[in-house]
């Protein structure tokens, strides 16, 4: 956990009343990184060299809260978890999916920009990041590096670096 994150999110996340006794987390893999974009599977297996962007241009990991929802209610169906120990999609731990499912037309349009600190349960979107810290987003690049981002990186920008696979290098990383 990061000790930045939002007072009121705990140790012991629920989505929906289903995940109260799992633990959280506030790490989450990118879908373009470790998705299946061609079946649109959340599983998939991806080899360094497989990434031609470059290890040093594309973003491996970020930080996302633990619960993330719109209701203003930790317990609506519309809130999700992030947690490492559950293979069920609401609560997987990922980032660039956009979306409930996988789905072609999300995956087309790139990764969501990540939000800069939002309200965890009234203004949160799942299928987006979330900047923990005011500063900016953290960021574990596939070189093993840790860069912060700033909230006013240009949209294309995030998405060039969200994707391993679009061709676009990115400069002043």
């Amino acid at each position: 956990l990061c000790p930045s994150r939002p007072n009121a999110e705990t140790v012991a996340a629920t989505t929906n009343g289903g995940a109260n006794k799992w633990a959280i987390g506030n790490y989450a893999g990118n879908f373009f990184v470790f998705g299946d974009r061609n079946v649109l599977s959340t599983e998939g297996k991806t080899r360094l060299a497989m990434l031609p962007d470059g290890l040093s241009q594309t973003c491996m990991f970020t930080e996302r809260y633990g619960t993330c929802g719109n209701s203003g209610q930790p317990n609506d169906s519309s809130t999700w978890g992030n947690l490492w120990a559950d293979s069920n999609l609401r609560w997987r731990p990922h980032f660039c999916m956009n979306g409930q499912e996988p789905d072609a037309a999300n995956i087309a349009s790139g990764c969501n920009m990540f939000q800069p600190q939002p309200d965890w349960i009234k203004n949160c979107d799942h299928g987006s990041a979330q900047s923990i810290h005011s500063g900016g987003i953290l960021v574990t690049l596939c070189d093993g590096s840790v860069r912060s981002i700033s909230p006013t990186i240009d949209t294309a920008a995030w998405k060039n670096l969200c994707d391993p696979m679009d061709g676009n290098v990115i400069s002043g990383l």
